[in-house]
């Protein structure tokens, strides 16, 4: 996909989103642990810095997977797993975690401090217990949230919805 995107505009794309959920349990696509090593090492040879897009889980598995599960640190394994295998991965890497704050997803209506608090709990998990330093999480609430600061925070945008086209 990246090479055709040269092919048309001449050039490769910066960054390229992937989607990479924390659910182990669920079969790939929608599951798995972690992109695929060959995926990232052809965008790193392209200069591609991969973003990966990861949700806590969708409306269907949210009693389980949600906020509160993973505050009670019941989605601990899952976290820790993926961030050993982006430790292993070794390179820089922006996992943008239940993004699009205003979007129509289970997350997208609770309080900014349920937010922050599970943020902070997945990027402590991948971060410091699983050792993926090389994780940078991007915060991407929409005009409404809080901030999960200090050392936690490496990126910040907002999601605005609006599309633009080349």
């Amino acid at each position: 996909a990246v090479d055709r995107w040269r092919e048309v505009t001449g050039f490769y794309p910066a960054i390229l989103p992937l989607w990479s959920p924390f659910d182990l349990d669920l079969p790939a696509p929608r599951g798995g642990i972690f992109p695929a090593d060959g995926l990232l090492q052809g965008l790193r040879e392209r200069g591609v810095e991969p973003a990966v897009f990861a949700h806590s889980a969708d409306e269907a598995r949210w009693q389980t997977h949600g906020y509160e599960a993973i505050l009670r640190g019941e989605r601990d394994e899952a976290l820790e797993a993926w961030g050993i295998a982006a430790a292993a991965y070794g390179h820089r890497l922006v996992l943008r975690w239940d993004q699009e704050m205003n979007g129509k997803f289970p997350w997208s209506d609770l309080p900014a401090r349920e937010y922050v608090a599970a943020f902070r709990h997945v990027s402590h998990r991948i971060r410091n217990v699983a050792g993926a330093r090389n994780v940078e999480l991007h915060f991407c609430p929409g005009l409404r949230g809080g901030k999960p600061g200090g050392a936690r925070l490496e990126r910040a945008d907002v999601e605005l919805g609006v599309e633009v086209g080349l």
